[in-house]
């Protein structure tokens, strides 16, 4: 396991490099566990990529991001994030924000003006980080068409990065997507503390309460999924849902 702090080195490397594929494989593990099957895009092969980069934490790989041109189906100068992870042993360092930002070096340098990128509403943290980053979320593209828990946002890179957390308006107000936002990413980049991890069954109160307050945060940007709304998620009941 990397230390609790260390030497970080950020890295591009080929597509096929051993250690962004292990890692690229144990993101799909994990996104596996979360949906109870493969992701849509799980199939995903090198073509069109532009960059992939791998960062390594006292000279062990813990976190990996590919960018691949999709300009002949999006338009041009359109790149896509993918395969953004970070091992959990690494969580809660600001991985994450450094492999995006050198992905969006690597998109600009390529000639892209637009990244897009897809996740999936399971994964707060995640929704938490791109929004932070200055994404926003879009109607589901390509091949999430119709994906009831995707979620794809886009970044136009001509627009400058939002400024630093907790930086207020002039009336010291901030909209919805911004408390949400922050409080994901909060979670995310805290530094870690003593816990406990447990198996619990699906009806645990506990696990239900936390599950309704993932809903909670999320309610303000996606309405519809919130209880009573016309799509309300089944996550907030008292039984599992089925797996996708």
């Amino acid at each position: 396991m990397p230390g609790t702090t260390g030497d970080v080195r950020v890295e591009r490397v080929a597509w096929d490099d051993a250690d962004a594929r292990v890692l690229r494989d144990e993101q799909q593990a994990e996104l596996r566990a979360r949906y109870g099957d493969d992701d849509v895009g799980h199939a995903m092969t090198g073509d069109g990529i532009v960059a992939t980069v791998l960062v390594r934490l006292d000279d062990a790989p813990v976190a990996c991001g590919v960018l691949r041109d999709v300009s002949a189906g999006l338009g041009a100068g359109t790149g896509e994030v993918k395969r953004m992870y970070v091992r959990p042993d690494a969580r809660g360092r600001g991985l994450s924000r450094r492999v995006l930002a050198e992905l969006e070096d690597a998109a600009r340098a390529h000639g892209c003006t637009r990244l897009v990128l897809e996740t999936g509403v399971l994964q707060p943290e995640a929704i938490g980080l791109y929004l932070a980053a200055g994404y926003r979320p879009v109607e589901n593209y390509g091949e999430y068409v119709g994906v009831v828990d995707s979620r794809c946002f886009e970044r136009d890179l001509a627009v400058a990065a939002p400024p630093p957390r907790g930086s207020r308006g002039a009336a010291g107000r901030r909209d919805a997507v911004d408390q949400v936002a922050e409080r994901a990413v909060e979670h995310t980049e805290d530094p870690i503390q003593d816990h406990a991890v447990e198996h619990v069954a699906w009806r645990h109160p506990d696990a239900v309460t936390l599950r309704r307050a993932m809903l909670d945060e999320l309610a303000p940007l996606y309405p519809e999924h919130a209880p009573g709304g016309p799509a309300a998620s089944p996550l907030a009941e008292g039984r599992p849902t089925a797996p996708r």
